[in-house]
């Protein structure tokens, strides 16, 4: 599908698939910051890994919008939702502030995946992906809920 196929329902699509990619870009800065500030090397390894989830959801939504027709975001939207988390990460000293900084950013991820699911639930093919998607993002939160918990 090329561009000169776009449609508006294909905008539509592009734009909020944009939306969240700009999300899960920024959360890849959020979680580099948060694992530079943690001491515990268990929480770092743990945190590269849900990093490493928010690079693939990049992935597969950037081929999503290309195959719509349309230009994939490529990094965190200046104005993007997290951002203030990752300034707020920058002043927290220890790793339980760290965490729970995590975890405020992850209840948005989360929010945001469910927005966009609620939005395009006539689109099977991207539905799968954002479901899939949407795992992780409970995955992460749930787990940095029972690390805050623990600590």
């Amino acid at each position: 599908m090329g561009q000169a196929a776009r449609s508006h329902a294909n905008d539509f699509v592009i734009e909020e698939l944009n939306r969240v990619l700009n999300l899960d870009y920024d959360a890849i800065k959020a979680y580099e910051a948060a694992i530079e500030r943690l001491h515990d090397p268990s929480y770092q390894s743990r945190l590269e890994s849900f990093k490493q989830d928010h690079v693939r959801h990049t992935q597969n939504l950037a081929a999503i919008v290309s195959e719509y027709g349309g230009e994939p975001a490529s990094h965190a939207d200046v104005k993007s939702v997290l951002t203030q988390g990752k300034v707020v990460i920058g002043n927290i000293v220890g790793d339980l502030g760290v965490l729970k900084a995590m975890n405020s950013n992850e209840r948005v991820t989360n929010g945001v995946y469910e927005q966009a699911l609620s939005k395009l639930a006539s689109k099977p093919d991207i539905v799968r992906v954002l479901k899939e998607n949407l795992t992780d993002e409970r995955r992460h939160k749930d787990w940095i809920e029972q690390a805050l918990k623990a600590s």
